[in-house]
C-alpha cells in the first residue's frame, strides 16, 4: 500500500486519507503545516497536535514548544533543525531532461518523496525540516523544467504522465524499495497520480 501525506487536499478525498501511516517512525512535521492552514483531522495512531486556526498560531507557537503527545514525542509544531544534503545529483530522465535531486537526513532511514507544488514551484532545503533528520531519508526533486533540473522552464514532454515516471526512474536509480509521499498543493494531486499508478512502491 502506498502512503501519501500532504497537509491539504480537495474534493471527495479528505485530509485524513492523505496522511502517511507510518507512525512506528517519528512522525514528519505536520502538526505545523496543519496549524497554517486550518483544521485537518490526524489519524488517530499519529502524533496528536492542538490543531487551531491560523490565526491564533502565532499567539500559542511560543506557548506550545516543547508540549508532547501521549507517546512522549515533541509535538513538532516547529521545523527540525537545518542540515545539508548529504547526497545531490542528476539524472537523465529523457533526451531532454535531465532532473535534480538532493538527499538530506539518514542514508539508512525511512524513505520519503517530498513532492513539491506548483506546478513549476521546485523543492527547497526548508522542505526536508518537516522530516526528522535522525530517522528519514528525505528525497528532494525539482520535477521537470523547475528548480535545478535542465532545460529550465522547458514544456515538450512534461506532463503527469512523465514526472511520474521521473520518480520511478529515480527510486531505481537511488535502488529504494518503497518510499512515503510527501505533497503539498499540487504535489498532492501528482502523489495521488503517482500512488494510484504505483500501488506498491
Amino acid at each position: 500500500m502506498a502512503h501519501v501525506c500532504g497537509p491539504h487536499v480537495s474534493g471527495r478525498v479528505s485530509s485524513a486519507d492523505m496522511l502517511a501511516h507510518t507512525c512506528h517512525w517519528p512522525a514528519p512535521s505536520l502538526g505545523r503545516l496543519s496549524t497554517l492552514l486550518g483544521r485537518h483531522r490526524l489519524p488517530a495512531k499519529c502524533i496528536k497536535v492542538n490543531q487551531q486556526p491560523a490565526s491564533r498560531a502565532a499567539s500559542t507557537a511560543k506557548s506550545n514548544r516543547g508540549v508532547t503527545s501521549a507517546s512522549g514525542a515533541p509535538s513538532l509544531r516547529e521545523l527540525y533543525p537545518a542540515s545539508k544534503a548529504i547526497q545531490t545529483g542528476n539524472l537523465t530522465t529523457e533526451e531532454i531532461h535531465t532532473v535534480h535531486y538532493q538527499i538530506y537526513g539518514n542514508p539508512e532511514g525511512q524513505p520519503a518523496l517530498v513532492v513539491h507544488g506548483g506546478p513549476g514551484a521546485g523543492c527547497y532545503a526548508n522542505h526536508a525540516r518537516f522530516f526528522d533528520p535522525k530517522h528519514w531519508k528525505i528525497v528532494l526533486v525539482d520535477q521537470r523544467g523547475c528548480g535545478a533540473s535542465r532545460p529550465l522552464a522547458h514544456l515538450p514532454n512534461n506532463n503527469t504522465q512523465a514526472l511520474i515516471d521521473d520518480y520511478e526512474l529515480l527510486r531505481k536509480h537511488l535502488k529504494i524499495k518503497k518510499w512515503m509521499l510527501f505533497g503539498g498543493s499540487w504535489g498532492v494531486t501528482l502523489s495521488l497520480a503517482y500512488a494510484q499508478q504505483q500501488p506498491n512502491m
